[in-house]
């Protein structure tokens, strides 16, 4: 999540700089008629790299991280929607990645558990900075200050999340060991 916060002012603010306006496209035409990649999507592409290999950890971090709170649960008897191996890989999986995901940390709680409102709070600021993200990187092709407009508002969602996200590993944490201890 550092990373798409970092990723979220950096990335769109680099993109609106190399595309903004007619001197630079993502394509090039050589002299000869033949089209190729721009220098200047290769140089974003090259600076994203190592951000990429961070979301790519967090991706497979949270993937585990889910699956065993889940094994958790499943052992524990609690309620599930869906089996933990579909809950956990979820977030790979597009339309059902906006709530399998939720649902399945969710279910990592005890049905009677006041901290499943807090895990709600979470992934909503988690959905709605990955929408606005997602709206300023495209809006970055096209204007930047549109872009730069809406980066902000992402960066504080990212923010949000981040606030959020040790409250909901401790409350599935607290849950987990207070079901060891009875």
């Amino acid at each position: 999540m550092v990373g798409s916060a970092v990723y979220t002012l950096l990335a769109f603010a680099l993109t609106g700089a190399l595309f903004n306006g007619s001197r630079h496209g993502l394509f090039t035409t050589n002299p000869d008629g033949t089209t190729q990649v721009s220098n200047h999507l290769v140089a974003l592409q090259l600076a994203s790299t190592p951000m990429s290999l961070l979301g790519l950890a967090f991706v497979g971090l949270l993937i585990a991280w889910i699956y065993q709170a889940g094994k958790f649960a499943e052992m524990n008897g609690w309620p599930t929607v869906r089996n933990r191996t579909l809950g956990a890989f979820s977030i790979l999986i597009p339309i059902v990645n906006f709530w399998f995901p939720y649902q399945a940390i969710r279910d990592c709680l005890p049905l009677d558990d006041p901290n499943r409102a807090r895990i709600l709070q979470w992934w909503l600021a988690y959905m709605v900075g990955e929408v606005v993200g997602g709206a300023a990187f495209i809006a970055a092709f096209f204007s930047s200050g549109t872009a730069a407009a809406l980066s902000i508002p992402a960066a504080v969602l990212w923010i949000a999340v981040l606030a959020f996200a040790p409250r909901v590993v401790t409350s599935v944490t607290v849950a987990h060991r207070e079901a060891l201890a009875r």
